[in-house]
């Protein structure tokens, strides 16, 4: 199955939301991912889950989005944790040696 755009579904939890993501994370969808995160880590959560489970692809432009978010966390006493990235997607962490600046839920 190919998606050619961003779904992302909203899950709240007590202390958490995820934020679960569907399709393709590149230049054209990375700015609705980032206002969705803007948004969770203002709405109050302590802890912010995105799960890539779902997406086909993500390029720099995905990733970049998810370094800040990681950094906006930590300076407002959050936490964001990224859940299942399939393998190619998980390669992207893996080829930029940004793997080890997130948690990696299961």
């Amino acid at each position: 199955m190919t998606f050619e755009h961003l779904v992302i579904h909203r899950r709240h939890g007590p202390d958490d939301l995820v934020l679960a993501l569907y399709g393709e994370l590149d230049l054209l969808t990375a700015p609705r991912l980032r206002r969705e995160l803007t948004e969770a880590v203002t709405d109050g959560r302590d802890r912010i889950v995105v799960d890539l489970s779902g997406l086909e692809f993500m390029d720099s432009s995905g990733l970049h989005v998810l370094l800040e978010a990681s950094e906006r966390a930590r300076g407002n006493d959050h936490r964001l944790s990224l859940r299942s990235a399939p393998p190619r997607v998980h390669r992207l962490f893996e080829l930029t040696g940004t793997i080890r600046r997130f948690d990696f839920a299961s």
